[in-house]
């Protein structure tokens, strides 16, 4: 038997008044966000080769948490850093894989988030991989200059590392945007590696993620200053043609632009100037300010950056940070997002659920392509396998694979006791009732309940003796 738990979500749309948009599985949003950006640096996924895994999803789950409180829609973490842990490479530079927990505990961190209703833009790199920080963090922390000058070491990472990360993730339903590196300009500015050759890097690896998936692709770049042909900006380094001209390839862009903002910058390349929309600085796609300091006493204040970045016409702005520099702000920043949020719910709010069947957005353009194909009535049913599309929602299950379906795999006995089996999934809650007679109906209590799917079997064996006759309803929540 099935039974569903089901919650219906009404939103009301409007447009914005200001604020430009980034669009994510069919639906536009401001960044209401902040940067994590680590708990360890660089090894908070993959096992580093002295320290082992630091690993720690309670830590990332208490985040969450939190950014769902206070209306935070997305987050910026960081994955490689400089290196230090992962990927693999090998005795002359190249990446020859990623560690056997890199893609389980990076899938964990992603769900953790989509649980909480938090998008996630994962950052790649940073440009601390070609520092030296192999003194303290291990033979493999910076130093990796090569990566980014030679090609074929490029297409290792690529090949070995990327690659392998784009199939695993490419349903993931709350990956807002791949980002490439942050800052790749102090590469540059330091030494370590040239423009056309800092290009070049991650042009390859932005043609690597279109080819590879549909999943947006951005960079972090360290201000306007390198993010503009128009004075006082000194060019862009990351339009299409900058890109397509180091790496031939169509697939050579970024999605939208990300810039960076503290107060050395100003006032010359500052997106909180109400003199400067961001339409002065003449660029062709979205751009969202990725870093900007939680400095309550910063040139802009937090409830100014917010407001300012929306009037500017900037598609959002993400606070540094939760757990590196101003984290002690962090009361004070996510009070004031929380208050952006209050003003625009319908820009904000993720998931969505326009038009008010149950479903998110995200989850009908994931697997339908367009986030009003189904209604969730008793009718819907898109692989006719007798369960509505609501229910498979509920359930976890794929809407379009009629072979996926929310049911018992095993019942029997085990001993005297009365055996049942099933498939769980990730993010759902079980219960198990038990009725002697369906005449008089199913017991208010379940035998037993909260029992947490995390992809593998579930069994459950009753302590009772099985009577004369009897039945088992297996029921499925959404985790709360």
């Amino acid at each position: 038997m099935r039974l569903f738990a089901i919650c219906l979500m009404l939103l009301t749309l409007a447009l914005p008044a200001t604020g430009e948009t980034i669009e994510f599985r069919g639906k536009e949003y401001w960044i209401n966000g902040v940067n994590v950006p680590w708990n360890q640096f660089g090894t908070d996924v993959g096992a580093h080769p002295s320290w082992g895994s630091l690993h720690d999803l309670s830590w990332f789950e208490t985040f969450f948490v939190q950014c769902e409180e206070s209306g935070i829609n997305c987050v910026r973490f960081w994955i490689h850093c400089d290196g230090r842990a992962s990927p693999e490479f090998d005795v002359d530079g190249s990446v020859t894989g990623l560690d056997p927990s890199f893609l389980d505990e990076l899938e964990d961190i992603l769900e953790s988030a989509e649980n909480h209703n938090v998008m996630v833009m994962p950052c790649l790199w940073s440009f601390d991989m070609t520092a030296d920080n192999t003194a303290f963090a291990g033979p493999y922390a910076g130093l990796h200059a090569d990566l980014i000058q030679d090609e074929d070491k490029t297409q290792s990472y690529i090949d070995n590392a990327l690659i392998p990360m784009l199939n695993r993730f490419t349903n993931a339903p709350n990956l807002f945007a791949w980002e490439i590196s942050n800052e790749p300009e102090w590469s540059v500015d330091n030494g370590h590696v040239t423009q056309l050759e800092i290009q070049r890097f991650c042009a390859m690896i932005a043609a690597a993620i279109h080819e590879n998936s549909d999943q947006m692709v951005t960079l972090g770049s360290a201000a306007l200053k390198w993010n503009s042909d128009v004075s006082p900006a000194e060019a862009n380094w990351w339009s299409d043609a900058a890109l397509q001209a180091q790496y031939a390839s169509t697939n050579a862009y970024l999605d939208f632009y990300q810039v960076h903002y503290y107060d050395w910058c100003y006032p010359w390349y500052s997106p909180f100037d109400l003199s400067r929309p961001v339409s002065y600085w003449g660029l062709d796609k979205p751009v969202l300010v990725g870093e900007s300091p939680a400095d309550p006493a910063g040139i802009y204040s937090i409830p100014d950056q917010i407001q300012n970045s929306y009037s500017n016409g900037y598609a959002g702005v993400m606070f540094w940070s939760y757990n590196s520099d101003y984290s002690e702000y962090w009361p004070t920043t996510t009070n004031e997002l929380s208050l952006f949020r209050d003003a625009y719910p319908e820009l904000i709010d993720y998931p969505a659920d326009r038009d008010g069947d149950g479903m998110p957005d995200t989850w009908e353009y994931l697997f339908f392509g367009n986030p009003m194909a189904s209604d969730g009535s008793a009718v819907a049913d898109w692989d006719g396998d007798g369960a509505r599309d609501l229910y498979e929602y509920i359930a976890g299950t794929d809407p379009t694979n009629n072979s996926s379906v929310f049911v018992m795999n095993y019942v029997g006995l085990q001993g005297a006791q009365p055996e049942i089996s099933w498939p769980s999934v990730a993010g759902r809650e079980y219960a198990v009732y038990m009725s002697t007679n369906l005449l008089t109906g199913w017991p208010e209590l379940p035998l037993t309940s909260n029992i947490t799917g995390d992809g593998t079997t579930k069994t459950f064996t009753d302590a009772m003796p099985m009577p004369v006759g009897g039945f088992y309803r297996l029921q499925v929540n959404i985790v709360p």
